[in-house]
């Protein structure tokens, strides 16, 4: 389980931490982002579709922390996705959590997008419901981002036939550190050259792993 970080088109990973079974996701969930709240201010906290039901609700809800997930179809969804959008309805029972719903029409697959949150928000004010429901899924659409992450760290994620986990724990952390110092080289050559941050990396991934592990094999 991971919880990462996406801003201004870059994205870290912040902390991983292993999920050996169902019973353990909620409180590791919790943990992490407990986690994140002490390093970064959290503007939303936007997950898959795993994530959206009552359990994780309420573990947003008690750490106070925004968040913008796709609703999972019941009848009140269906019923607000089947309006014209944008709409909301606050309030809505999901098993034994409440939610905002807000819609939004996707253009691309020309059908209206459910979204939850809890921030409230007044259904009668036209001009904040579109508001909102652009920004919840310009949010979500952030997670592309991760998703991008985890294909390169997969990518260069050392192969291992032992069965310890801790040692399959180790080498995905070190892989997500690889990364990281990618992205961190990244700013910094950025804002050498061109003085600010450019959010297109100007190196390639696998041509920077290649530039340390040359460093490393000379310095060892």
């Amino acid at each position: 389980m991971v919880v990462s970080i996406v801003h201004r088109g870059y994205k870290y990973i912040l902390m991983g931490l292993p999920c050996y079974d169902t019973a353990t996701q909620h409180t590791i969930v919790e943990k992490i982002i407990e986690f994140a709240k002490s390093k970064v201010k959290i503007d939303f906290v936007v997950a898959d579709r795993f994530f959206s039901n009552s359990e994780y609700i309420n573990i947003f809800e008690k750490l106070h922390v925004k968040y913008s997930l796709i609703a999972k179809n019941n009848d009140e969804v269906r019923y607000i996705k089947s309006l014209s959008a944008p709409r909301s309805m606050p309030s809505v029972a999901i098993d034994d959590a409440k939610t905002n719903i807000i819609t939004i029409c996707d253009k691309k697959e020309n059908k209206n997008l459910a979204y939850m949150t809890n921030i409230k928000i007044n259904p009668d004010n036209q001009n904040e419901v579109a508001m909102l429901s652009a920004r919840l899924d310009e949010v979500y659409h952030s997670r592309g981002n991760i998703e991008n992450a985890f294909e390169m760290i997969k990518s260069i994620l050392a192969k291992t036939t032992s069965n310890r986990h801790f040692i399959k724990y180790y080498y995905f952390l070190f892989a997500c550190c690889l990364y990281n110092l990618w992205i961190i080289a990244e700013h910094i050559i950025s804002v050498v050259i061109h003085g600010f941050l450019k959010i297109k990396t100007s190196i390639r991934f696998r041509s920077f792993l290649k530039d340390v592990l040359d460093q490393v094999i000379l310095f060892t």
